[in-house]
């Protein structure tokens, strides 16, 4: 069995007798994928790990009693994660950020501090997005996504994920600073012209259509061409489409391409693509309007219309077309993804001081990364039960709470502040405190109790996804 991360496990809402919510619901419950990574591993058996040794010891010598697994596998709380949490970490500013850093507001001069500075990390943000976001197809700046174009959601998604391994360097007001850079168009100034910002989700979300038939559709074979070659346009550097608007469409000097305003039909976006693009050129270097027209105008059109928005191509009579209708139900979904094993791996060791050996030995249980910031990872049963083992080892070399509720609050705290990036909310920590309390009540042991409690926040959504 695998899980491939844009399904919603509807279908295993009830697997093995556990009750979870759909996978990517937006106020997903905390311990859900805690209950379907336990239940999977009954499907592939435990890979147990004996408290006193980093090494892995085979099921028949396991030190987990059934009635353990039994009591993490209950882990189905009330508590759901608000994606109203704003990051809270402490971070230092670099020597040009204002007075303000520490306020609530953004600071968008030391936001582009951060954004140009080599001190969070060997290279900064700009080394590989670019000084305005153009990036590149593999670096982009992660704006088309629900909720990473808004300012809580950036701010969330560059605590958490940035930089790429090397995670959590950037949180608090770097995180803060530099998404409200990022969202300002690369500006240190408010107002200006309106084309550097960019379309919010709430905005794009509400003009779209609802999913329907789609008439005169072309076949996958026909898209794949049609959008293939629509890229190769779009990426052509005489073309400068990247430089404006990202490797991806993400956004950038010239803004997202997703719902943009000359989106209105296929036909429009593409006359308006011959008669306007590329905007800013000049007549020395020969780049300008009227320079993408044609065959350029036209697959530019498909590949925005159908990879960035995901509405349908049509072609009727040998004519090519494209008609505003979901192909894909994606708007109003949490886009979070699944962490890859490289990002899994780097959380270990910034967390606990190193990668647990059943992590460190399980490479081949994880699929390969994949290429592109936008593509999907997958992830299986296999991989699933070694990251719940991987976490009941690292758990067990904690200096484990007492078995009070004061100190088990404390320690929960802590474990949210150190696997999440962020501070937990109330219920979260009472969901914490209430996995040793009470759903692993049954195992009579004050230690083993306090570790499922460390567990389940290593195994819950925000520490697994990104």
């Amino acid at each position: 069995m695998k899980l491939d991360t844009p399904t919603t496990l509807t279908s295993l809402t009830h697997f093995g007798g556990i009750k979870l919510m759909p996978y990517f619901s937006r106020t997903a419950k905390l311990w859900a994928f805690a209950g379907l990574a336990l239940a999977l591993s009954a499907c592939v058996g435990p890979v147990e790990t004996n408290s006193s040794s980093s090494e892995a010891t085979p099921s028949s010598q396991a030190s987990i009693s059934s009635s353990s697994m039994d009591a993490v596998s209950s882990l189905s709380s009330s508590v759901t994660i608000s994606s109203s949490s704003i990051i809270q970490s402490s971070s230092e500013s670099p020597e040009s950020s204002s007075s303000e850093a520490n306020s609530n507001e953004p600071d968008l001069v030391a936001g582009q501090a951060f954004y140009k500075s080599t001190e969070i990390f060997t290279l900064s943000c700009e080394a590989c997005h670019g000084a305005n976001g153009e990036g590149a197809a593999s670096t982009p700046i992660l704006l088309v996504a629900s909720g990473r174009d808004t300012q809580e959601g950036l701010t969330q998604y560059i605590a958490g994920a940035m930089p790429k391994n090397s995670a959590g360097n950037c949180t608090g007001p770097c995180a803060r600073d530099t998404a409200a850079y990022i969202l300002n168009g690369y500006a240190t100034t408010t107002g200006g012209d309106s084309s550097s910002v960019t379309v919010s989700s709430s905005s794009a979300a509400s003009s779209i259509p609802t999913t329907g038939e789609v008439e005169n559709a072309v076949s996958e074979e026909v898209r794949n061409e049609r959008v293939t070659k629509g890229l190769a346009f779009y990426q052509k550097a005489t073309n400068t489409c990247v430089v404006c608007h990202g490797g991806v469409g993400q956004g950038g000097i010239g803004g997202s391409l997703e719902n943009c305003d000359a989106c209105g039909t296929w036909e429009g976006l593409r006359a308006y693509i011959e008669v306007a693009m590329p905007d800013g050129g000049s007549n020395e270097d020969g780049v300008g309007p009227d320079d993408c027209v044609g065959e350029c105008a036209q697959g530019i059109t498909d590949w925005i219309w159908n990879v960035v928005n995901g509405w349908a191509l049509t072609e009727v009579n040998g004519v090519a077309g494209g008609v505003k209708v979901v192909t894909e139900d994606r708007y109003g979904q949490d886009t979070a993804r699944i962490k890859t094993y490289s990002m899994l791996t780097d959380d270990f060791t910034r967390i606990f001081g190193e990668v647990p050996s059943v992590l460190a030995g399980s490479r081949n249980a994880f699929k390969s990364e994949p290429e592109f910031w936008h593509t999907e990872g997958e992830i299986g049963a296999v991989s699933l039960n070694v990251l719940v083992n991987s976490a009941l080892q690292a758990c067990a070399n904690e200096n484990l709470p007492a078995l009070t509720e004061s100190a088990l609050r404390s320690s929960c705290a802590d474990w949210a502040t150190r696997m999440w990036l962020r501070p937990a909310t109330e219920d979260e920590l009472q969901s914490c405190i209430d996995v040793a309390l009470v759903d692993a009540a049954a195992l009579n042991n004050a230690k083993e109790q306090a570790k499922y409690a460390c567990v389940s926040m290593m195994i819950s959504l925000p520490a697994i996804t990104y």
